[in-house]
């Protein structure tokens, strides 16, 4: 693991490590929404609903679970950790008297980056506490679907599921074509197809997230 201590130091082995991680946590993030909208489909057999199954069919090997969620675990607190380090580095390099004209140009989401990464990291946290754990609401094991629809029954939740899917999006607007750029997709040619991209991505994946919430607080999801 030299090489990769090594790396962690350098400013473009940390970009590097964004780069990777991010690249990880947007496809999980992707296959973890498609995955969820199994709570719009209806019953499967003997009462359960599709998500019960998606939930049962995940857990059918407890062991690759576990390991896959450390995995991600760790992907995501190397990219938390990474760019709180990077922003640390731009922070001491950075004259104070150059500050306002160093962030005329960025855009919103490019300049609060570090903020929407740790609320968004935070509402990971709870969203484990929640539906994986059982500690945060009404909660009956096995019962993926009646855990999810309970869960936004209650406005609070629902409201604190929005804010971070809208924190989600603005941090990938910025992150998505970010990590393109690392990984070498960075000739002006193919700049605003890039950023297109990251923002269509950006707005399907949240989008699609925040319906979850809506559709049980409209009713158009209910229990039984």
């Amino acid at each position: 693991m030299s090489w990769f201590t090594k790396a962690s130091e350098t400013s473009v082995g940390k970009k590097g490590i964004m780069a990777v991680t991010g690249t990880v946590l947007v496809l999980f993030i992707t296959v973890h929404m498609l995955g969820n909208t199994h709570l719009w489909e209806g019953d499967k057999e003997n009462g359960l609903k599709a998500m019960d199954f998606y939930g049962r069919f995940l857990r059918t090997f407890p062991g690759v679970l576990w390991a896959f969620r450390s995995v991600m675990l760790v992907t995501a607190l190397l990219h938390v950790i990474t760019g709180v380090r990077l922003w640390l580095e731009n922070r001491r390099a950075r004259p104070i008297g150059y500050a306002h004209m160093s962030t005329v140009k960025a855009s919103l989401a490019s300049r609060t980056m570090i903020y929407t990464g740790v609320i968004v990291m935070t509402f990971i946290v709870y969203h484990i506490l929640h539906l994986t754990l059982g500690k945060t609401g009404p909660f009956t094991e096995g019962r993926v679907f009646d855990n999810v629809v309970r869960g936004f029954q209650v406005s609070v939740i629902s409201a604190l599921y929005i804010v971070g899917q809208v924190l989600l999006f603005f941090h990938l607007t910025h992150g998505i074509p970010s990590l393109f750029q690392t990984l070498g997709f960075n000739h002006p040619k193919y700049k605003a197809t890039v950023e297109r991209a990251g923002l269509g991505l950006a707005l399907v994946i949240c989008g699609i997230n925040i319906l979850f919430p809506v559709s049980v607080l409209l009713g158009w999801v209910k229990l039984g």
